[in-house]
């Protein structure tokens, strides 16, 4: 654990209901969102539909009683291959000082994606 982060927020959370976690997650990946699109926009590249995609289906589950249906725990793993694709990596990104959250948006999407799974 991150030295600086809130010693008390992981206890807080392992008491969370599993909806209640898919939410701070999916909170978590939207707020970090903006930093992949900028990172995209000033690499000069297009900004990939599957992160933004996978937010807006957790969105739309989250209020759902069934998060477990076998078809969606299926979409949940199709959405993760497709954030995975697209997540810097450091050896085959070119590395700017917005990579590193372009990387934790990736990260904290497929946390989301993790917690609905």
């Amino acid at each position: 654990m991150d030295s600086r982060a809130d010693p008390g927020i992981e206890t807080r959370l392992v008491t969370l209901a599993r909806w209640q976690k898919l939410l701070f997650a999916v909170a978590c990946g939207e707020r970090l969102y903006p930093a992949y699109v900028r990172c995209c926009e000033e690499s000069g590249g297009e900004v990939p539909s599957p992160l933004r995609d996978a937010l807006d289906r957790i969105w739309q589950v989250l209020p759902e009683p069934d998060l477990d249906d076998p078809r969606r725990l299926e979409e949940a793993r199709d959405l993760a291959r497709a954030c995975e694709a697209i997540t810097p990596d450091e050896d085959t990104t070119e590395w700017s000082a917005r990579t590193p959250f372009a990387e934790n948006a990736c990260i904290a999407v497929l946390a989301a994606l993790d917690a609905w799974v």
